[in-house]
């Protein structure tokens, strides 16, 4: 079980760091006036970005406040995971699959990302069955502890 904890939180950590880092990427753009202030230094040493920055320019503000909100609930789904709570794999994947569908909503289907859907199911089938093998061996260990073997003699 040990193992399973172990792996289970690599893992999670990785989710937080993805997550905290897109979760400042989109407030960080969702603050009004910021691309715009951006657009000349960023262009100037980067030319190849240029249709990505039109890109980010022509999505609402509202995308970017949505994806925020999103990151920060799944970084509360994986601390609560963190703590082997089944509750934090709801909210992560329940943030993960609403952020699939936020960019399709705002800028179309062309935003849909297929790497981005198999990462989510991938790691939401993870943390899932991870989750429950953990619940699983806590009851077998449960029902195998000595203590329960000593009260029921002392029972007896």
């Amino acid at each position: 079980m040990n193992a399973l904890i172990r792996n289970l939180r690599i893992v999670l950590v990785l989710s937080l760091i993805g997550s905290g880092y897109m979760m400042l990427s989109t407030f960080i753009c969702s603050i009004d006036g910021l691309l715009e202030k951006m657009r000349g230094p960023l262009i100037e040493a980067y030319p190849e970005m240029k249709v990505s920055y039109e890109i980010m320019m022509a999505t609402p503000r509202i995308c970017y406040i949505l994806e925020s909100l999103l990151y920060a609930l799944s970084i509360i789904g994986v601390i609560l995971m963190f703590r082997l709570k089944r509750s934090g794999w709801h909210c992560y994947t329940l943030a993960q699959l609403l952020l699939l569908l936020v960019p399709v909503l705002f800028i179309g289907r062309t935003a849909f990302g297929i790497g981005d859907f198999m990462m989510t199911i991938l790691f939401s089938t993870f943390y899932f069955t991870t989750l429950k093998n953990i619940e699983r061996a806590r009851t077998i260990a449960e029902t195998n502890s000595p203590q329960d073997s000593d009260t029921k003699e002392t029972q007896e």
